[in-house]
């Protein structure tokens, strides 16, 4: 495929990413419906594209964690350890992870500034989100990479706890 081809198809895969908001899993009685895994595994496969363009990685790394910090429902089959697969793989190619460490600290900035003790939504946005940080360290932390990345992700995880130290 062309580098044309190829950022051609990874942005009809961002605007899928973007759009999806049905994120069920196992679906009783019919099976894996699981779309944001399958996403995971595709978003995977275009990075490993030399010709994929850097800008597009870029925009797919962001969208991965917005869509782990979905708060219309909760992730119960795995999908933050699918999702975290891509983000390594970003992390490899690229050796930057900037963007990364920045988008974490405005997720984590936004979510310590409400605690929502009775919000649905906020409380699906904060446990996903969590669970994402949780895959992501401990997937750097079995490779021994990106230790400013790990050292952050601690710090975070700390500060969305918080609340839950002073009972």
């Amino acid at each position: 495929m062309s580098a044309t081809e190829i950022d051609s198809s990874m942005n009809k895969l961002l605007d899928y990413v973007n759009r999806e908001v049905d994120v069920r899993g196992l679906v009783e009685g019919k099976g894996w419906a699981h779309s944001i895994a399958h996403v995971a595994d595709a978003i995977t496969e275009g990075l490993k594209q030399s010709k994929l363009s850097k800008n597009l990685r870029e925009e797919l790394l962001l969208a991965i964690v917005e869509k782990m910090c979905f708060q219309n429902d909760s992730y119960l089959f795995e999908e933050n350890e699918r999702m975290v697969v891509p983000i390594i793989t970003i992390l490899q190619s690229e050796g930057n992870d900037y963007v990364l460490m920045k988008r974490i600290r405005e997720k984590v900035a936004e979510l310590c500034n409400v605690f929502p003790e009775d919000d649905e939504a906020l409380l699906m946005y904060r446990f996903n989100f969590k669970q994402f940080l949780h895959s992501l360290y401990f997937h750097l932390e079995a490779k021994d990479q990106n230790e400013e990345l790990r050292t952050l992700i601690k710090y975070s995880l700390r500060q969305l706890n918080e609340p839950y130290y002073h009972f």
